[in-house]
């Protein structure tokens, strides 16, 4: 009996860490790579560049 509850122990253990792994490597495929300082400030400045160009006063 008990050798049946640590096998199934065992066999969810194993389930759980290759769904982690799966999960982890989309989330590392989604996020792409770390940015740098500057490619923040770029994607920032694209976000906000229809804001600012709609706020401009036109004449």
């Amino acid at each position: 009996m008990n050798q049946g509850i640590r096998e199934v122990r065992e066999t969810s253990s194993r389930f759980i860490h290759r769904m982690e792994t799966g999960v982890m490597a989309v989330y590392d495929w989604v996020s792409g790579p770390p940015m740098t300082e500057q490619e923040r400030t770029q994607h920032r400045l694209a976000e906000t560049e229809p804001i600012r160009r709609f706020s401009q006063p036109t004449i």
